[in-house]
């Protein structure tokens, strides 16, 4: 992609520390360029933002590629990627955890992690 991705990193300074099981959010970002920013001729911007709420980390990965088609089952919409990653956080929090997908009528696709807050104290 190169000059034609940007990249918009928001991350609270108060969750920096924050452990975030490992290769989580690699199978999102690559979905979202793969199957969002890649759709579109011009490129497009990646958002990655981490914030802390009570005692969470939300995690939002967005996209503002074509979107996910209204026609599609909630099945087609997750590919084995998504499912994945829904299923890690579920066996490692259970319902502690929120994974969601979003895609608006515009376009763009977003999806939302939520995860204890646990901090790494080296």
């Amino acid at each position: 992609f190169q000059e034609n991705l940007t990249i918009k990193r928001t991350i609270s300074p108060d969750v920096l520390d924050t452990r975030v099981p490992t290769l989580i959010l690699q199978p999102l970002i690559e979905n979202a360029l793969q199957h969002g920013i890649s759709k579109r001729e011009n490129g497009g911007i990646l958002e990655i933002s981490a914030e802390r709420v009570k005692n969470s980390v939300q995690i939002r990965i967005a996209d503002n590629g074509p979107g996910i088609s209204s026609t599609m089952t909630a099945d087609k919409q997750q590919g084995i990627g998504l499912q994945n990653s829904e299923s890690r956080l579920q066996k490692l929090y259970g319902s502690s955890s929120e994974f969601k997908i979003h895609s608006e009528n515009g376009g763009g696709t977003t999806v939302y992690i939520s995860i204890p807050l646990t901090e790494d104290k080296e």
